[in-house]
């Protein structure tokens, strides 16, 4: 029954990733659960290592935590997300935003999005997936030059 309803959530979740329900309408149907994880920040663009890095977070997430629903927010949904899910939010729901290269200030397209999501859920557990290394100390050289 639990695999049953994960792809149920699954199927439900990519139908709202598509444009074809909304945030809210996904969240009226979701069964009610002690807790929800709502990843913001899943690319929509073609950059395959920020893709594999939301595959793992998600692969990761639903071995580790498989009691908690785990909701996909693409990157290009979060203004109209962070609408939607507001009023709709239970203290218990977590707020996550997807790791990868693009942390800080090389790519502001893509922090910007990030600074907005964790600057609106301030009353809820959040986390920031893990960021490339490397990006980092190429943007504190920059910094020193």
């Amino acid at each position: 029954m639990a695999i049953k309803r994960a792809i149920n959530i699954d199927n439900l979740n990519f139908a709202y990733t598509l444009g074809r329900v909304s945030l809210t309408e996904l969240i009226k149907r979701l069964p009610e659960e002690p807790r929800r994880f709502y990843m913001f920040g899943v690319p929509n663009y073609n950059n395959l290592g920020d893709q594999a890095v939301a595959y793992a977070e998600k692969a990761f997430f639903k071995r580790v935590f498989p009691e908690i629903t785990y909701i996909e927010i693409l990157e290009s949904q979060t203004d109209d997300a962070i609408k939607e899910l507001v009023p709709m939010l239970r203290e218990s729901d977590m707020i996550g935003y997807t790791g990868g290269g693009n942390i800080g200030n090389t790519y502001l397209d893509h922090e910007e999005p990030r600074r907005k999501v964790f600057s609106t859920f301030v009353n809820n557990k959040t986390i920031s997936f893990l960021h490339n290394r490397l990006t980092l100390k190429i943007q504190n050289k920059d910094k020193k030059n």
